[in-house]
């Protein structure tokens, strides 16, 4: 399972001159968004300065959406009206000007892999050099999550896969497909009940369940420990839509 999984462990290290870039990639509706927050908020947790460049301006309040997740984790959110590469380029000046050392750019996405999605990710990755790509891929996505770890792998230099939405369906046999087919780790799997890493690889410097390894990060009441409601069954089954505190 270990292999299955990953094989060895990733370790993050982090920027001898900050900050340390992280790109998320992916389709529309895999959870990039959430996914932004919930990193930031685990940074944070590390002692770590985080910083959000919401350069997905695709999505119709995908920017509204990460400002409303990065006042809840209390982490700064960086956009601007213009063109996605422009605004992962300002976001990445404007973070090393506020001396952050952690900088997370969610990038948009579309309903299938097209050419034009990847062209601009391509694009903000030249501009942003980051220091780790993540593909983030919805667990109910199916056989298509191997069409896409290929089509993503092939665009950008992966560094591992996070999977999101393991609470709303059981099937993860083409996650660990497509994991076969890029040949990076899965580093992270997240639901809405929790965030969690892979059993089967942990790897250093990222989090087990909670930063200590033992408090789950969403109590009874479907509140994380940053302040975040976990979506309901059956109203809200993307994981990646608004998540308003309550």
């Amino acid at each position: 399972m270990i292999e299955v999984l990953g094989g060895s462990a990733l370790k993050v290290t982090y920027a001898s001159k900050p900050p340390t870039v992280i790109l998320l990639a992916g389709l529309q509706g895999a959870g990039k968004t959430t996914t932004a927050a919930k990193l930031a908020a685990w940074f944070k947790q590390q002692g770590r300065q985080p910083y959000l460049i919401a350069a997905d301006l695709q999505r119709p309040a995908a920017v509204e959406q990460l400002r409303v997740l990065g006042a809840q984790v209390g982490v700064d959110v960086f956009s601007e009206p213009s063109k996605p590469i422009d605004v992962a380029r300002h976001g990445l000046k404007e973070a090393t000007r506020l001396g952050r050392d952690v900088v997370i750019i969610d990038t948009a996405g579309r309903l299938s892999i097209d050419e034009a999605l990847m062209d601009e990710v391509r694009s903000i990755s030249k501009v942003t050099l980051p220091h780790y790509t993540f593909l983030v891929i919805d667990a109910v996505t199916g056989q298509d999550a191997v069409v896409t770890a290929r089509a993503f792998h092939e665009t950008l230099a992966l560094s591992g896969i996070i999977v999101t939405k393991l609470d709303y369906d059981a099937r993860g046999g083409a996650v660990l497909s497509a994991r076969g087919v890029v040949g990076r780790p899965v580093v992270f799997a997240s639901s809405a009940r929790r965030w969690t890493i892979s059993s089967s690889s942990t790897p250093t410097g990222w989090p087990h369940g909670s930063s200590d390894g033992r408090r789950p990060l969403v109590d009874r009441a479907g509140r994380t420990a940053h302040g975040l409601r976990r979506p309901r069954r059956g109203r809200r089954a993307n994981d990646e839509r608004d998540l308003h505190a309550r």
